[in-house]
């Protein structure tokens, strides 16, 4: 859960997390986000 600045607390979802290599570029970052979705039929 996570407070915002009103004082209320809302809850955060994480749908996908991975770690990467230093030097990774936006286009591994695309394709690693991809491949995630169409392995879990997200499409």
């Amino acid at each position: 859960m996570r407070l915002n600045k009103s004082g209320s607390y809302h809850t955060e979802e994480i749908l996908y997390s991975r770690s990467l290599a230093a030097g990774t570029t936006s286009e591994d970052i695309f394709n690693s986000i991809s491949n995630f979705v169409k392995q879990n039929d997200l499409v």
